[in-house]
């Protein structure tokens, strides 16, 4: 038993906010920044496509998270193949980038 508690092999053990000290957002912070931040270095295109993001997120789950939002378009896509949301496709806001 002892030789367990004297070895030399340290684990750590990180959870999701260990980045917050060195500036990345968490995943509530996320769409703030990137609306703040990354916005205006894309492409007229892309500034778009990422307006429309905000758009959706705005009339659709106010307030929501990336994950909140992007699960809420999976399931929404999934339950209503072909339907779209408030108006945009979900293809359109889930493909982002693509």
């Amino acid at each position: 038993m002892s030789n367990v508690i004297s070895s030399d092999k340290i684990v750590y053990i990180l959870g999701a906010g260990c980045s917050q000290e060195d500036n990345v957002p968490l995943i509530n912070d996320f769409f703030d920044v990137a609306f703040h931040s990354v916005l205006n270095h894309l492409p007229k295109n892309q500034q778009k496509r990422f307006n429309n993001i905000r758009e959706f997120r705005d009339a659709v789950l106010p307030g929501s998270n990336i994950e909140e939002l992007f699960s809420y378009v999976d399931l929404e896509r999934y339950l209503f193949p072909g339907d779209d949301i408030a108006g945009y496709e979900p293809d359109e806001i889930r493909g982002f980038g693509s």
